[in-house]
């Protein structure tokens, strides 16, 4: 029974480990036609592909809004600067926990593929020269941005202005690549930050708060 018991404990751990460690890709698609709306798709990826997993479907039939309830009278009106200082302090909190938890993100997110491919063309040459260049601007300013938080393979960009015609097209694809363990390290990286500059600030707070009232 002992032996039954050890084999089946040694399936269980290589099966977790197997579930922790498997890497999963995440492929994010955008796709913009001549004359078309953008279509955004997102798809997950396990086995080297093997099994797929639609998150997003462009054709899935959204929900239709909700209408806006009638707004009444607030039984309890709060004060604009009262709002101010607790917009501020969620500000506060959710900023020092990214801070403390970039490095975390960084390290455990990988992206194998970030492609984008941009045809436009205005109306005016001149003008379709100035917009090819402040669209390069942008996209290597979000890329440097992006490689400041997670790991990024060689990105390739190809911006292409069309002189001689009017029309906007893109074409846009990420894919990312971890595995469960790393979600699960940097759920607990960003819990762990977010307790701990919660438990500061409110020994600050209530601080203050008894120096009001003593005062």
């Amino acid at each position: 029974m002992k032996i039954i018991g050890l084999v089946v404990l040694a399936i269980f751990v290589l099966l977790l480990g197997f579930c922790l460690f498997a890497r999963v890709r995440l492929v994010l698609n955008f796709d913009k036609p001549r004359g078309g709306k953008g279509i955004f798709s997102a798809n997950i990826e396990l086995f080297g592909g093997r099994f797929r997993k639609s998150l997003i479907s462009p054709s899935a039939d959204r929900a239709p809004a909700s209408e806006a309830m009638p707004q009444g009278e607030a039984t309890h009106d709060i004060a604009f600067k009262d709002k101010v200082k607790k917009y501020y302090q969620v500000f506060v909190r959710v900023r020092y926990t990214w801070l403390k938890s970039k490095a975390k993100v960084r390290k455990n997110i990988f992206a194998q593929k970030l492609l984008l491919d941009v045809r436009f063309g205005l109306d005016d040459a001149a003008a379709t020269g100035i917009a090819a260049g402040t669209v390069w601007a942008a996209v290597y300013n979000v890329i440097a941005f992006l490689s400041s938080v997670i790991r990024i393979s060689e990105p390739e960009v190809n911006i292409t202005p069309v002189f001689d015609d009017e029309l906007i097209e893109a074409k846009a694809q990420c894919i990312l690549s971890f595995t469960v363990a790393n979600i699960i390290s940097i759920l607990a990286s960003l819990g762990l930050n977010y307790l701990n500059i919660n438990r500061k600030l409110s020994k600050k707070e209530k601080a203050a708060i008894n120096y009001v009232n003593t005062n």
